[in-house]
């Protein structure tokens, strides 16, 4: 009995690892060695470019929310073909008003823009389905308010609609200050492991930094769900949609939390690879 059960625990320890290994090593590189290299899309003139409802669902922003909303008002994008709504979810500190005040400024006064003051806290979840299922332009665009995006981050993301199969896309993420060394390396593994998923017909979820869907494609989201980045573009992607990846709209991450915040994020993000399995569990599927 002692030889049996040894033998079983031996077997899953090398199981385990194995695992592990092909997960953190294999993986990456049997993507590395299947990407191939693909041409930019081309450019759209202004006339042919799809409206867009920028989203930003936000929760105590208020060190971040004007220098977010200056960052939209100069990206590169024609003024009457974008919308922008500031959601407020229930927010106890100064976001609303300062949102209202950066929105006067000059450089600001041209946006389209929108602040929703929510009195209740309900979510990140039940602000977008609320608030995707109003939109009615072409294409929406999901960015957290701490995210920086590029001038040119919306005339990339909409040469990608052109294909009409496309779902969805999304930028890579990168930290304006990491908090270690292996944050860093990390995300520099995942930016791989992104475009060799998405050389293979779609990567595995988006950032949430920055990603954009196409209207017709979205479905309301379970008001339970946790990785609305990873949820949103798999299900899109089980309905036949494309989902690209261009590494060329980096979202650059301002916040830098401390290591109680890191760890909480961890904690939820682990909580919603589980619940992934569960949602999305057709999709495990060989086929």
């Amino acid at each position: 009995m002692n030889s049996l059960l040894q033998t079983a625990t031996t077997l899953a320890t090398l199981g385990a690892t194995g695992l592990a290994a092909y997960h953190h090593v294999g993986y990456p590189v049997l993507l590395r060695a299947m990407r191939r290299t693909e041409a930019a899309p081309a450019a759209l003139a202004d006339s042919v470019l799809p409206a867009i409802t920028v989203i930003m669902p936000a929760y105590n922003e208020a060190n971040y929310i004007a220098a977010k909303l200056r960052n939209i008002a100069a990206l590169d994008y024609p003024a009457h073909r974008l919308r922008v709504q500031v959601i407020c979810d229930g927010c106890t500190d100064e976001t609303a008003s300062i949102a209202r005040a950066t929105l006067r400024e000059a450089n600001c006064e041209h946006l389209d823009a929108s602040i929703v003051d929510c009195t209740e806290n309900r979510g990140k979840v039940a602000v977008l389905n609320d608030a995707v299922a109003a939109v009615r332009d072409e294409i929406v665009v999901l960015t957290d308010v701490s995210a920086m995006l590029p001038a040119d981050a919306l005339r990339r993301a909409a040469v990608h609609f052109a294909d009409p199969a496309l779902g969805a896309v999304g930028g890579t993420y990168r930290l304006a200050q990491a908090g270690c060394a292996g944050e860093s390396t990390y995300w520099a593994v995942q930016l791989g492991v992104k475009l060799g998923e998405a050389a293979l017909g779609a990567p595995l979820g988006l950032h949430g930094a920055f990603y954009a869907f196409r209207r017709v494609a979205w479905a309301p989201l379970s008001p339970d769900t946790i990785n609305d980045d990873f949820i949103l573009p798999m299900r899109m992607f089980a309905e036949g949609w494309r989902i690209a990846y261009d590494p060329t709209i980096v979202a650059l991450e301002a916040e830098q939390p401390d290591a109680a915040a890191s760890l909480r994020r961890r904690r939820r993000i682990a909580a919603g690879n589980a619940q992934q399995l569960v949602q999305l569990r057709d999709q495990l599927h060989p086929q």
